[in-house]
């Protein structure tokens, strides 16, 4: 799709590079690095279990985007589990 020169890809990774961000900053702030942020341990706990779940979801999930390959979802689901088991 980027390659046709659509803007759909790029408004996505944007936006998941984004929330990403966000929860890297509640992660240094839960870890001392920066200063304590509002809801800090319900940010941590939601963003654990969201991680944790889109890791173990990934058979049910699967169907709905059939062009990933299985390589694909099995690096990104150990790696969204290997973050939401250290956010926890």
């Amino acid at each position: 799709m980027a390659e046709a020169g659509r803007v759909e890809p790029v408004v996505m990774t944007s936006f998941i590079a984004g929330v990403l961000f966000i929860w890297g900053i509640f992660a240094l702030s839960g870890a001392g690095v920066t200063r304590r942020l509002p809801l800090l341990k319900t940010v941590i706990f939601l963003v654990a279990i969201m991680l944790i779940g889109r890791g173990i979801a990934f058979p049910v999930i699967m169907p709905m985007f059939p062009s990933n390959s299985l390589t694909f979802w099995l690096v990104s689901s150990a790696l969204c589990l290997l973050m939401g088991v250290s956010y926890a």
